[in-house]
């Protein structure tokens, strides 16, 4: 018995003859193939919505990891400019001002900082 033989007969054997049936089983698989069809579908669209779902979120991953190596930089030079000139601003923020003489005194000696800070850069 040769290969060819062997998957004829596994072909004829394993094929639907739908002849012999009833009429009133037929037609409840027809409705039956109908779901099936229409589960196939709602699979397909299922599997594209998943799809596009993972592309918009590897574009948001990849915006944020952007952002995210900005931030660091920034991050970064925020402390190269503050190693320089080690300035407590917590401490100047700190106390609460109880008029408006410290407030215009504890602005004013914040832009001086400043000033020092970025005439130090240069």
């Amino acid at each position: 018995m040769g290969l060819g033989e062997v998957i004829g007969t596994l072909a004829g054997e394993g094929s639907l003859n739908l002849t012999g049936l009833p009429p009133e089983l037929i037609s409840k698989l027809g409705s039956l193939i109908t779901i099936l069809k229409a589960a196939g579908i709602v699979f397909i669209a299922y599997i594209v919505f998943l799809v596009l779902r993972w592309f918009f979120t590897l574009k948001r991953y990849r915006i944020t990891k952007k952002m995210n190596i900005k931030i660091n930089e920034i991050d970064r030079k925020l402390d190269i400019l503050l190693k320089d000139k080690k300035i407590r601003l917590k401490s100047v923020i700190e106390k609460k001002p109880s008029n408006k003489k410290d407030i215009k005194k504890k602005t004013k000696n914040i832009k001086k900082l400043i000033k020092k800070i970025k005439n130090k850069k240069k």
